[in-house]
């Protein structure tokens, strides 16, 4: 079920990895930024945690944007 669930997920790019959770994630959530040169240039994680903190992990600037959207 939850892989039929990430298969229907409309995200461009595909991102290389979804975890589907239960939760709600308020519209005012804190957000922080963190730079990690590990990953891709123009690349990024975002991890969500179930109590609404949200966490942007990028190499650069470019990568910190493109999460934003």
């Amino acid at each position: 079920m939850i892989q039929l669930l990430l298969a229907a997920l409309t995200v461009i790019p595909q991102p290389r990895e979804a975890r589907l959770i239960t939760g709600v994630v308020p519209v005012s959530a804190p957000i922080a930024v963190e730079r990690d040169s590990t990953i891709a240039v123009e690349g990024y994680a975002l991890d969500v945690e179930p109590d609404g903190r949200i966490l942007i992990r990028s190499s650069d600037a470019a990568g910190e944007f493109y999460a934003r959207q």
